[in-house]
């Protein structure tokens, strides 16, 4: 099976390899699209699968409430709260808002 960071490669290569194509295909202007979308659809939703999966193993009720607060306290700190913000507080404490979303909806807290 396949990792998440392999999958993320395979995606990211065949995006890559059709634009490259569609480039010197199409010369910039509109056209055939090489490329491969349903692949890429196909990737993405095993993508998915493993991310959750990874989520279910790496976020038990106590490791999400601890992420709850850090988030929290972290969030208190910030004078302006937009988008970048956010991205950067995400980069920050190496996690994103979305998967602390779900870990706290799965576990009804």
């Amino acid at each position: 099976m396949k990792t998440i960071r392999e999958i993320k490669k395979m995606i990211k290569d065949i995006r890559d390899s059709g634009n490259k194509i569609n480039r010197l295909q199409n010369e910039g202007g509109e056209g055939y699209d090489y490329t491969q979308h349903e692949k890429i659809a196909e990737l993405e939703k095993k993508l998915e699968e493993l991310e959750k999966i990874q989520l279910l193993k790496d976020w038990d009720l106590e490791k999400t409430m601890e992420k709850r607060n850090i988030w929290n306290a972290s969030i208190k700190k910030l004078k302006e709260i937009n988008v970048k913000m956010i991205i950067k507080l995400e980069e920050e404490l190496g996690f994103k808002m979305f998967d602390l979303k779900n870990a706290i909806k799965r576990h009804n807290i």
